[in-house]
């Protein structure tokens, strides 16, 4: 009987309906073509959108993502659509849609070579977007100077990557803690097969540059034997090579606690070599967050544009906890804590998010968004007051005053606002949005599909009709609730919690006053 509950409130998502289809992380990656994006297109600024193709799981600990620069400088993301070379493949705590930093990040880079001896820079690769796959589950690149296919897929707090070689000019991978203070450190064991290495994490805003008081620990493991080379080693980074060997799995555990922490996220979530499966369970994991939001009706462009929208809803905040519960105390804390039942999140971009992302989150994750709640009560008693926008495990004094909502979507063509802005598409697309802060009412706006439908996490459905939805009837002419006549433009939180049923009759005329 229990089993039948559990099933009761997973929707139930046919291959048609995959949204993970739809997605298209690369979006927000480059330049926009509106007006004001022909005078923002530079990175390092706030004016890009300042996504980046992150592979793992909603909300997780660590993102895996191609590279196209080394540093975690502010305001430089990981990845930009128009660079023209592959620098690595980085586990990445970078804030998507921010103008902020990563930290505490390490990259891998596998290349070929028939002299390692005499390598004098750290390789990079010339590729191409035609060679590319990038979905929330998957990404995929042919390194054009090697002929490397290089692969990515994660999970919450861990990933893996597959390298296949062309298997006979020399097998090799570098890899590097992204400190740009050159601190940290990498080391070898190899009767376990096996690198480990530490990321000090420094802050940003309040108290820039000094210490956030923890660090980022990675746990590496291989599938074949591996050789090191000590005269290409320094205290940041390695090569690591492997015969001519065709086909190199890596697994890779992350954490902010420890490197036993890291080893221990790695066993628990990804216990096997097997690629494909856990690509396949990333891909299970996004179809199934996805799908608790099914519309009908829209054009391809549209469910690209509302599936990659709500992808970038699930990116912050981030889990930090590892898989038993252990925590880095916040800002002076330096204890490590434990949670019992429920997942810390730090890296809260609020001053951007509390405006949509919060509301979205108390419809469709209301576990999740308990376990934020908590997080934040936490970090509260930790430090002494609320914080507005903590990040790497402290205040950062950053976004105080008045805060603004928005009216509009102007795509990405400026920074994405840590998600604030896909988040206000989603809403707009479905037919509803927040509007008064601290309110419990939504102001309903004219659909983009034929039929909305969210599925409750209480199993219940709320259902949004639109009836003669064209391209000319841009306006709502009847609304009805359950099929009674509903005489009002704001929809209440309970009464979509409830599960109601409404229905928009579209006209090409403006409503009846």
């Amino acid at each position: 009987m229990k089993t039948l509950l559990f099933l009761f409130f997973i929707p139930i998502i046919s291959s048609a309906q995959l949204p993970l289809k739809y997605v298209d992380p690369l979006i927000g990656t480059g330049p926009a073509k509106t007006l004001s994006a022909l005078h923002h297109s530079e990175p390092g600024t706030e004016n890009k959108g300042q996504t980046y193709p992150a592979v793992g799981r909603p909300f997780g600990m660590t993102q895996w993502t191609p590279e196209t620069g080394t540093t975690e400088n502010k305001c430089i993301s990981p990845y930009y659509y128009n660079d023209k070379v592959i620098t690595g493949f980085r586990g990445s705590h970078w804030m998507s849609g921010s103008c902020t930093q990563d930290y505490g990040s390490m990259t891998l880079m596998p290349f070929t070579t028939g002299k390692p001896d005499t390598l004098a820079h750290n390789p990079v690769s010339k590729f191409s977007h035609k060679n590319e796959i990038s979905t929330p589950a998957y990404y995929s690149v042919l390194l054009d100077n090697s002929g490397i296919l290089a692969e990515l897929a994660g999970s919450v707090r861990s990933g893996m990557m597959r390298f296949t070689f062309p298997g006979k000019a020399g097998s090799y991978i570098l890899i590097r803690m992204n400190s740009d203070e050159k601190e940290g450190k990498v080391w070898i064991n190899k009767e376990k097969n096996e690198i480990a290495g530490f990321n000090p994490v420094h802050r940003l805003y309040q108290r820039k540059g000094k210490s956030a008081g923890f660090s980022g620990y990675f746990v590496i493991r291989f599938d074949k034997p591996i050789s090191s080379f000590p005269q290409l080693m320094t205290q940041q980074q390695m090569v690591v090579g492997f015969s001519n060997e065709k086909i190199v799995n890596v697994c890779i555990g992350t954490s902010f606690t420890s490197i036993e922490a890291a080893r221990n996220n790695l066993e628990k979530e990804i216990p096997q070599w097997n690629f494909d499966g856990c690509r396949k369970a990333g891909e299970d994991a996004w179809n199934q967050t996805l799908g608790k939001v099914q519309v009908k009706g829209g054009t391809e462009d549209d469910l690209t544009k509302f599936y990659t929208a709500l992808y970038h809803c699930y990116q912050l905040p981030r889990i930090v906890s590892d898989y038993d519960g252990s925590y880095q105390g916040f800002t002076q804390d330096s204890l490590i804590h434990k949670t019992e039942g429920f997942d810390y999140y730090d890296d809260f971009s609020m001053w951007d998010t509390y405006r949509a992302l919060y509301p979205l989150l108390t419809i469709l994750e209301t576990k999740r968004s308990l376990d934020m709640v908590k997080s934040l009560i936490i970090k509260a008693q930790q430090g002494g007051w609320m914080p507005i926008f903590p990040a790497w495990g402290n205040y950062t004094a950053a976004m105080i005053g008045h805060h603004v909502g928005i009216t509009g979507h102007e795509g990405l063509s400026q920074n994405e606002n840590a998600g604030q802005t896909s988040i206000s598409l989603v809403f707009s697309m479905m037919g509803f949005s927040p509007v008064f802060l601290s309110s419990d009412k939504y102001a309903i706006t004219t659909p983009t599909f034929d039929e909305v439908k969210i599925f409750l996490p209480d199993g219940k459905i709320f259902l949004i009709s639109s009836i003669n939805r064209e391209k000319t009837n841009k306006y709502i002419r009847v609304i009805t609730l359950n099929g009674g006549k509903f005489n009002d433009w704001f929809i209440t939180h309970e009464e979509i919690v409830k599960g109601n049923r409404f229905t928009f009759q579209l006209d090409s005329r403006p409503p009846l006053k």
